[in-house]
């Protein structure tokens, strides 16, 4: 108030207002709100309830109105969501007939017969009235239809910004298990990129970090105990500025691990973050599976989608002795936000405690054939029971799986705008859409159990279930109403729709902004992406392929609904996971032999080695066809075209 006495001069502008006092010094700035109907929202004070009255909307009810700019009107009508369009001039205005999700409220008394009635009155507006933050809605012979107020837009706060960390250590909770330490989490300020660490380059942005035993960070020694949460986008981008994609390369790798694992899991080369507890090349992992069991809904968990080990990372061979084994969890919040790390020292009385200890026979063996010793050495491993694990496997998991942070979504699927951006035009086809204007299709998933959508011209809702949670999981819809408009030619609303309704699974990308939509029996794939992230920037698409065939010598047996995946990989460095250049993914592909064309980045090309791979999975993720042999690709000379794959049938 002292403010607006002290204003002497002022300045209008399209976008605002700006007071100043009388040395011309700025005191106060005003943004303009829109005055038109197109891209308001308002909530609902009052409404004719179709008895000759107008009356309040009932005590802790709320009652929404969103006109978008397409000529769509959505809200909550008290209880249910609802949806439809309008046609509006400066003053005349109709609309419906609307759709609502099939919700039934119990209380407060009087929700359900509001909800109709507030319903019932829009659909008998003729004219309306804007005045400031206010809204009057009257019907042709001049009736109130309803009074609304505006909502004016919450802009939020930007964590960034303010240098402020989104997460809190006061957010987690973790359940030991029995594990003999006390735990503390830690706020870790960033540690700036340096790629002159010995044995490679350091850095990591703010993050968590769980300690076991110790309060602060600078106490802890190589090898302690230790749970990360780093934040995956901040991660990335740090190492990508400065040049190295190693970090990137890292967390796709161990997102596709999450939602696949190996079978049978090879025994080295998995990837692993952050690489502060790293020294060398990882040339045994054993124990892998699944840390968060994926058999039922889960709404607890903060990290139901990831995957462990017992492993160790060396420069030079070695015996395998207890000393430097760590059961290794790599895996994501819920949402995809964070990378969750774990990492706890690991021993088993059946192995040496140190190399001094390892018996006659197996440094022999170690000495005649390094190969051999570990292969013998990890089916040993691999045989042991959790139990004859110190700390015992089963334990860890359940530690990892206790992982709670307040406020985590159970599913990455949900509370989000997803924009579709390409996939088939109709589950099961060929013909793939690549949608220009994404906006136009959009479906978000409540965490109420209702699906809302965007088709195009058309908008619609249904209910669903989720079968478990995560950043992959299950899910079953039920088509709901929708709104029948013809839309333009080229249009792929129906296509949308029906795939939205016959969708069984999702997956979530690591990072939280792409989301993917998998189609039951060879479907397909629909890919998305978050429609309140910043949009790509001018990413290049790669401009080289390797193209050829897959071939099978014998009769074929392809199932309907197999899936052939062929990949250009980077196979440079011995006993480490390929790291994937390329991928085609064929649905539905028929009989060999099949026709491929793999998309690569040849400014990524820095390696000697790169080779193809294909293999063909049932419906059931279970594999039945996949190469044997190296088939060398892109550089010494190899070839880009013409290149045949041949594969072989898996027994059973």
């Amino acid at each position: 108030m002292g403010a607006l006495e002290a204003a002497t001069t002022f300045e209008v502008s399209e976008d605002g207002l700006i007071l100043f006092d009388e040395n011309f010094d700025v005191i106060v700035v005003y943004t303009a709100v829109s005055q038109g109907l197109a891209g308001s929202s308002w909530e609902v004070i009052a409404y004719n309830n179709g008895k000759g009255g107008v009356v309040s909307v009932i005590i802790d009810t709320q009652i929404t109105a969103n006109f978008d700019e397409d000529g769509q009107l959505t809200g909550n009508a008290s209880c249910n969501n609802y949806f439809g369009a309008y046609e509006a001039d400066e003053e005349n205005i109709s609309m419906g007939p609307f759709g609502t999700t099939r919700m039934a409220c119990g209380e407060p008394e009087g929700i359900m017969e509001q909800e109709s009635q507030y319903l019932a009155a829009l659909e008998t507006a003729a004219t309306y009235k804007i005045d400031g933050p206010t809204m009057n809605m009257r019907t042709a012979e001049g009736s109130t239809v309803a009074n609304f107020t505006r909502m004016l837009p919450q802009e939020e706060a930007s964590t960034e910004a303010a240098g402020e960390f989104p997460l809190s250590p006061d957010q987690i909770s973790l359940d030991t298990q029995g594990v003999p330490h006390s735990w503390q989490a830690v706020l870790v300020p960033e540690t700036p990129y340096d790629q002159s660490m010995p044995p490679g380059p350091k850095g990591l942005p703010t993050h968590i970090e769980i300690l076991f035993g110790i309060t602060d960070p600078a106490d802890k020694q190589p090898g302690s105990p230790v749970i990360y949460i780093i934040p995956v986008n901040e991660y990335r981008k740090m190492w990508d500025d400065a040049g190295n994609d190693a970090v990137s390369r890292s967390i796709q790798e161990i997102q596709k691990l999450n939602f696949v694992l190996y079978s049978p899991a090879p025994t080295s080369g998995y990837p692993a973050l952050p690489f502060e507890e790293i020294g060398g090349v990882n040339d045994l992992s054993v124990q892998v599976a699944k840390a968060v069991s994926q058999a039922e809904l889960n709404t607890i968990s903060a990290t139901q989608d990831g995957f462990r080990f017992v492993g160790r990372w060396a420069q030079d061979a070695n015996p395998i002795t207890n000393q430097n084994l760590r059961y290794t969890y790599q895996g994501f919040t819920n949402d995809g936000l964070y990378l969750v790390a774990a990492w706890f020292p690991e021993s088993s009385p059946a192995i040496p405690n140190e190399v001094g200890d390892v018996p006659a026979e197996q440094m022999d063996a170690f000495n005649a054939d390094n190969a051999a010793y570990m292969t013998t050495a990890a089916e040993a491993l691999n045989s042991l029971s959790a139990d004859q694990w110190d700390p015992d496997l089963t334990s860890l998991d359940a530690m990892v799986a206790s992982l709670q942070i307040e406020g985590m979504v159970a599913s990455g699927l949900v509370d989000k705008s997803w924009e579709w951006t390409e996939g088939p035009v109709q589950p099961g086809s060929s013909e793939m859409a690549n949608i220009e204007d994404p906006s136009k299709y959009q479906v978000t998933y409540g965490s109420d159990g209702t699906i809302s959508y965007k088709a195009d011209c058309n908008s619609g809702s249904m209910s669903y279930t989720l079968n478990n949670a995560g950043m992959t999981g299950g899910m079953l819809a039920q088509p709901g109403p929708t709104t029948l408009a013809e839309c333009e030619p080229g249009s792929f609303y129906q296509g949308f729709i029906y795939s939205l309704q016959a969708a069984q699974a999702y997956r979530v990308w690591a990072g939280g902004n792409e989301m993917e939509l998998v189609l039951p029996a060879g479907g397909g794939v629909l890919l998305f992406r978050n429609a309140d992230a910043p949009a790509p920037e001018n990413i290049p698409t790669a401009n080289a392929t390797v193209s050829g065939m897959v071939t099978f010598d014998g009769e074929p047996a392809i199932p309907e609904g197999a899936i052939l995946t062929i990949q250009i990989q980077d196979t440079s460095l011995a006993d480490a996971l390929a790291v994937v250049m390329g991928e085609q993914i064929i649905t539905n592909a028929g009989q060999f032999p099949v026709t491929y064309e793999v998309s690569y980045d040849p400014n990524a090309i820095h390696n000697p080695t790169y080779t193809m791979s294909a293999r063909v999975t049932g419906s059931d993720g279970s594999l039945l066809y996949i190469n044997d042999t190296s088939i060398p690709v892109i550089t010494q000379d190899n070839p880009t075209e013409n290149v045949e794959i041949p594969v072989i049938q898996i027994a059973g």
